[in-house]
Parts: C-alpha cells; sequence; structure tokens
C-alpha cells in the first residue's frame, strides 16, 4: 500500500506499508528516523512484545502527518527493527472499513 508521509521541513516521503491486525499503533523501520531528523537519544525507549519475543522501540515526541487513499490524518511515531512500515488499528485502520478475504487473499479499504 502506498502511504505519503511529510517530513518536518514539510517535503513529503513516499512509503510502503503492511496492515498489522495485530499491532494497536503503527510502526516504522528505524532506517526511517533519519528520514524525519529523529535521534534514538531524543526518543523514548520502550520494550514491546512481539510474536518473535520482547524488542526494543523508539517513540518521538510529535506525530506524523500522513496520508492514503485521500484521506490525512497523523500516525504516532513509533520506531523498530521492522524490514517495512506496519499500519495498525489505532491510528491507521480506524480511518477506514477493512474488509479480509483470505480465500481470494484480499484486503478491501473503504473510506469511513
Amino acid at each position: 500500500m502506498s502511504l505519503g508521509l511529510r517530513r518536518p521541513d514539510g517535503t513529503y516521503y513516499g512509503d510502503t506499508g503492511l496492515i498489522d491486525t495485530g499491532a494497536d499503533g503503527s510502526a516504522f523501520p528505524s532506517f526511517l528516523m533519519a528520514e524525519f531528523g529523529l535521534l534514538k537519544k531524543h526518543c523514548r525507549e520502550e520494550e514491546f512484545e512481539t510474536a518473535g519475543g520482547i524488542a526494543t522501540q523508539w517513540i518521538a515526541s510529535e506525530r506524523i502527518d500522513a496520508w492514503f487513499m485521500g484521506r490525512s490524518f497523523s500516525l504516532e511515531p513509533v520506531f523498530c527493527d521492522t524490514p517495512i512500515t506496519l499500519l495498525g488499528r489505532d491510528d491507521f485502520l480506524i480511518h477506514f472499513r477493512a474488509t479480509f478475504d483470505e480465500r481470494a487473499n484480499r484486503v478491501r479499504l473503504q473510506l469511513q
């Protein structure tokens, strides 16, 4: 899924993401911190549970403006050791009606 994100300088960064229904919020790969002018030492560090065990995440204080399917919203900037942006329930899916068809291997998102 193609997702637009706004950097602090006002320019836009195009990203792809994977819907993660098991995640409360969205998570970005830690290498994207540089795209948003963030350093780990300026973020709140927390441990969290994953399917693979305990991991570390870094949470920035200011939300990131995003857009998808013509809808603007903000995401909490959580960064961790993930290879792709994971789009969670509380800050991404809350804006859409999601239908999952496992047999057809298809996800459909509609604006709420």
